[in-house]
């Protein structure tokens, strides 16, 4: 081996640990901890079985009807605070505003709007155990049940109502909802559910729909959140013809009910027949979205509407929009801000007050630290002692995702500098030797 050559074969060897160092040597990383919990946050639901709005002419005079069956409404807050109102049945602000009028006149409750209702602060637990039979112009219901429950860090209600009658345009029975949220704010999780459900709605004997589910969550797990909404629907007929509803409008399903008939056909008459009754059914599309601090879910529910013309003999028209399987939820947040860790410094020691001129004593016991009493030093005047700012060294390295003490380093880097500069003197030595030789 020539001595040009081995000189570039001990400089490549020297160089390597180096290169290889700069790809695998970093400054060992502080350990980060994500923020724990929420500073602020709100949850919102809604459900109901089946929800009216609209007029109803044909049932003996013109009447605005809001109403709804298995009505269930809740919020929770930050504050904190939550509030929950369970209702069977939800007559509307002109059955409410009728019912208040009448219990005001007869000087007892003779019309009951029955809810349960709780709250936080304040009475945490609502419940109605059952709902008498009753009837308020075109309205009818019977019998149906509620409960509610607020907390500080959670909120829930129920309801059910076994049968609505609207005199002339719809009847419903079977229907259920039900809300559940919670949030632990510490550990930043929150969610809120709802679910509402329908056994059987008759639509002016024309069209009738089987255990229509509505369904909707969000969830919150720091700044992670989850959306999920659907709408389910059993089974429907029109005029005892089996369909199935989706985005494009009715389809017959099944088998048609004459024979020799497609369903094609059974379709076109399915739609003549609503046509004819004035009604028109459309699924609402659902919303499922999130962000880093939102979540938010709505099962959109299916529409149902009645318009008919008026009668003669000056019956009024109906004009009724009905939502059936309709749940909402939301879910709002805001992270905590995580506290701020300063390094280490000297502590300061206070300025104290004495009188001018005190003596300054100190007592030293041999073999012990010198301690000063609490009297004045002559520097304690010109202020506070700060001892210097003690910045926090580095005692480790990471190699390749494994930490390496700061002695194993210096070890290693003495290593280094012994074969490099070693070797080097070392063969300088060796060629000497040999031209000496020669």
């Amino acid at each position: 081996m020539t001595a040009r050559r081995a000189v570039t074969w001990w400089l490549g060897a020297a160089l390597l640990p180096t290169v290889v160092c700069g790809f695998a040597v970093r400054p060992a990383a502080a350990t980060v901890t994500p923020p724990g919990g929420y500073d602020q946050y709100g949850l919102t639901a809604l459900a109901a079985g089946v929800r009216t709005n609209g007029d109803v002419g044909q049932a003996g005079g013109l009447v605005n009807l809001g109403s709804g069956s298995a009505y269930v409404a809740a919020r929770l807050d930050s504050s904190p605070s939550a509030q929950v109102r369970a209702a069977p049945y939800e007559p509307g602000a002109l059955v409410r505003t009728f019912a208040g009028q009448a219990n005001a006149t007869t000087g007892t409750e003779t019309v009951v709007v029955p809810d349960a209702e709780a709250g936080y602060p304040g009475h945490g637990q609502g419940h109605l155990e059952s709902v008498p039979a009753q009837a308020v112009g075109p309205l009818s219901t019977d019998q149906g049940a509620a409960s509610a429950e607020a907390k500080a860090l959670s909120a829930n209600g129920s309801a059910t109502g076994a049968w609505l009658q609207i005199a002339g345009a719809v009847q419903a029975s079977g229907a259920a909802s039900q809300v559940t949220m919670s949030v632990n704010p510490t550990n930043g999780l929150a969610s809120a559910s709802a679910t509402a459900t329908v056994g059987r709605l008759a639509v002016v004997g024309v069209l009738e729909l089987r255990d229509v589910v509505g369904r909707a969550l969000v969830t919150a797990t720091g700044a992670h959140h989850v959306a999920a909404a659907t709408l389910t629907v059993g089974g429907a007929t029109i005029n005892g013809q089996d369909v199935a509803f989706d985005e494009t409008g009715v389809h017959a399903v099944g088998t048609s009910l004459l024979p020799g008939q497609s369903l094609q056909d059974a379709t076109t008459q399915a739609n003549a027949a609503l046509t004819s009754a004035g009604i028109a059914v459309h699924l609402v599309n659902s919303v499922q979205s999130t962000t880093d601090r939102t979540a938010a879910a709505d099962t959109g529910g299916l529409v149902v509407s009645l318009i008919t013309p008026a009668a003669a003999g000056g019956v009024a028209a109906n004009a009724l929009t009905l939502r059936i399987g309709a749940v909402s939820v939301t879910e709002t947040d805001a992270l905590a801000t995580p506290a701020l860790t300063l390094p280490a410094v000297g502590k300061a020691q206070p300025q104290r007050s004495r009188p001018s001129g005190q003596v300054v004593t100190s007592v030293t016991t041999p073999g012990t630290p010198a301690t000063v009493d609490d009297a004045e030093t002559p520097d304690d005047q010109a202020g506070p002692q700060v001892a210097p700012l003690l910045l926090p060294a580095t005692r480790s390295l990471a190699f390749a995702h494994h930490r390496i003490s700061s002695v194993a380093a210096l070890a290693a880097f003495a290593t280094w500098q012994f074969l490099t500069l070693g070797m080097a003197t070392l063969y300088a030595l060796v060629d000497r030797y040999r031209r000496l030789a020669a």
